[in-house]
């Protein structure tokens, strides 16, 4: 990565993602976005996120810290966009609602900073360390919610706070139908009829 600038990281991350034609891609409802990834992928309030992920956590390392130009290799996302949380650990984080295949054309264009990316359905969280390594959490929101109690009625708790933070209906569909065909595969019944339940309400979601 290019050394530090003297500009602000606001000022930088601004220049790079107006650059690569990204320039509004901030989100809305940081706050919401921020507290709901801390809720699933967190451990209690470490100094860094990535100090503290909830297991499995698959780690990979890269040379020379080039750990972002893999990031489309180890993300189990395939295309499409996910949340860019950037952290330089001295202002509240930035996140920002981007495709993963720009993510790494970004970080070369900036400063060495803390990273997370965040599938927008909270399946997964990517983050680098310092040591130079991907980390993989996959311990994802949709799946606390099957191993609930009340699986069902936690499952749709979260599809309507997806929803509001601007998921819509047609991708929470999709991101279940998927999540079913693979319960199904895998002998998961009793899961898989949560999440059917579930996808009768959404078909009914405004």
């Amino acid at each position: 990565m290019p050394p530090a600038h003297p500009d602000s990281l606001a000022e930088e991350l601004s220049v790079a993602l107006a650059a690569l034609d990204l320039g509004s891609a901030q989100v809305t409802h940081k706050p919401q976005v921020l507290a709901a990834i801390a809720r699933t992928f967190v451990n209690g309030h470490p100094r860094a996120w990535w100090l503290g992920l909830r297991g499995p956590v698959r780690a990979q390392s890269f040379a020379d810290d080039s750990g972002y130009r893999h990031l489309q290799d180890v993300a189990p996302q395939v295309g499409g966009n996910v949340w860019w949380v950037v952290d330089d650990g001295e202002q509240e984080p930035f996140v920002f609602d981007i495709p993963l295949a720009r993510v790494g054309e970004v970080i070369a264009e900036c400063r060495y900073v803390e990273y997370y990316l965040v599938a927008k359905t909270l399946d997964w969280l990517l983050a680098e360390n310092d040591h130079g390594q991907l980390l993989l959490a996959t311990q994802g929101a949709i799946e606390q919610s099957l191993a609930h109690p009340q699986p069902v009625e936690t499952l749709w708790a979260l599809m309507l706070e997806l929803h509001g933070l601007g998921l819509n209906k047609a991708e929470l569909i999709h991101a279940l139908q998927r999540l079913n065909q693979h319960l199904h595969l895998d002998g998961r019944e009793q899961q898989a009829a949560s999440v059917e339940a579930v996808l009768g309400r959404l078909a009914s979601l405004d």
